[in-house]
C-alpha cells in the first residue's frame, strides 16, 4: 500500500490490489469422495494440472515479483488458522520439493484466527461465519482458495460497518476492490497486533519443534502421555478406499499421533478376513513410498503417509501403526474391484 500523508502507518487509508495468484495442483493420489463433496474437485479434474513441484515455484516467483514491485522488504503472509495449518504445510511442501523460497522465509506471519479470537465478545470465528456476520450474507464458493482469500481480505481490512463501496460481489473478477476503503483505526489495530503476535516462518517452525521437544522430555507432559504405546492412532483422512486387484493403487493417509519414525519403521498391514472362523486371517504388507511429519504449534501435528496397495481380492482391513500394539493402529476398510 502507498504511504498516506500525515499517517502514522503507511497505507492507513486504503489497501491496493497488486495482483492475484490462483492455481490448481495435481495431488498425485486419488481425491476421496468426502473431499470432493466439500471442494467440488475430483481426481479427473486435477489430473490435468501440474504438481506442486511446478506450481510451488510459480507461486514463489509471483510472490517475489509482487514484493519487489511494491518495495516491501518484509511482506505479511496472512491466513486464517495459518499457524496450525497453512504456514507449516506451505513450508513443508516447499522443503519436500526442494524449492528455494527466501520470500516466504522473510514474511511476517499473521494468523487472522488468533486475531479474531483476541477480540471481545463471544462469536464463531470460522471464516464463513465471520463473513456473514460482517456483510449479512453467506460467503460464495467457500473452500475455494480464491474465494476464501477474497472473503478474508474483506473482513480483515474493512471497517466493522462496511460502506456501500465495500460491498463487492464475491463473483467479481477482482478478489478485493482496486481501492478497498479500509478503516484507519482497524489498520492501526492490525499493525499493532502483528507487531506483537506476528512471527517469521523460521520462528514458527523453531517454536513448533521446541514445543514438541519440551513436551517429549517431560515424563508427565501431555505430549509424553499422548505418544505412549497405550494411546491409539487416529486416521484423519484417506484418499481412497478401493482399487485394482492387481495392486499398485496409490493411497495417501493423514494420521495423528504417529511417532516421528522413518518409513522403514512404519507398519502397514493388509488383512483379508477368512470366511471360516477356524482359520486365521490372511495378511500382507503395503509398500511405503513417503512419510512426512508435519509439526504444528501447540499440538503433536500429524503425519502424511503415502503407500501402494499390494495385490488382493475382496474386502480387506488396512492397519497403520508404528511400534505400538496393532490394536491401537489407525484403520480403514478397503475393497479390491
Amino acid at each position: 500500500t502507498p504511504p498516506v500523508q500525515g499517517s502514522a502507518f503507511p497505507g492507513a487509508a486504503q489497501a491496493t490490489l497488486r495482483g492475484h495468484f490462483n492455481c490448481m495442483v495435481k495431488p498425485g493420489v486419488p481425491v476421496s469422495p468426502g473431499a470432493s463433496s466439500v471442494t467440488g474437485l475430483t481426481t479427473e479434474m486435477l489430473d490435468a494440472y501440474p504438481t506442486f513441484q511446478e506450481q510451488g515455484r510459480l507461486f514463489v516467483d509471483w510472490a517475489t515479483r509482487v514484493a519487489v514491485e511494491s518495495g516491501c522488504a518484509k511482506p505479511i503472509l496472512v491466513a486464517h488458522n495459518g499457524n496450525r495449518f497453512d504456514f507449516p504445510l506451505l513450508r513443508n511442501e516447499l522443503t519436500r520439493h526442494e524449492i528455494d523460497a527466501p520470500i516466504v522465509d522473510q514474511c511476517i506471519l499473521f494468523d487472522t484466527l488468533v486475531y479474531f479470537r483476541s477480540l471481545p465478545g463471544a462469536q464463531s470465528n470460522r471464516l464463513g461465519d465471520l463473513y456473514e456476520a460482517r456483510f449479512g450474507r453467506p460467503m460464495s464458493n467457500a473452500h475455494d482458495a480464491r474465494a476464501d482469500v477474497a472473503g478474508l481480505a474483506k473482513i480483515t481490512l474493512s471497517s466493522d460497518k462496511p460502506l456501500a463501496s465495500e460491498q463487492l460481489a464475491d463473483e467479481d473478477d477482482s478478489p478485493v476492490p482496486e481501492q478497498l476503503a479500509a478503516c484507519q483505526e482497524r489498520i492501526k489495530e492490525l499493525m499493532g497486533f502483528v507487531s506483537t503476535k506476528g512471527a517469521s516462518m523460521h520462528e514458527l517452525v523453531a517454536s513448533s519443534q521446541q514445543d514438541a521437544n519440551s513436551k517429549s522430555s517431560k515424563p508427565n507432559s501431555k505430549w509424553s502421555k499422548r505418544n505412549k504405546p497405550t494411546q491409539p492412532l487416529h486416521l484423519l483422512f484417506c484418499s481412497c478406499n478401493s482399487g485394482s486387484c492387481a495392486g499398485g493403487t496409490p493411497v495417501q493417509c493423514v494420521v495423528q499421533g504417529l511417532e516421528p519414525v522413518s518409513a522403514k519403521a512404519l507398519n502397514i498391514q493388509v488383512e483379508s478376513p477368512s470366511s471360516k472362523p477356524s482359520k486365521s486371517t490372511k495378511s500382507s504388507s503395503a509398500a511405503v513410498k513417503d512419510l512426512c511429519h508435519v509439526p504444528l504449534a501447540g499440538d503433536s501435528g500429524f503425519s502424511v503417509v503415502t503407500f501402494t496397495m499390494p495385490p488382493g481380492t475382496g474386502h480387506v482391513n488396512v492397519s497403520i501403526f508404528d511400534d505400538r500394539p496393532k490394536n491401537l493402529a489407525a484403520q480403514f476398510a478397503y475393497d479390491y474391484n
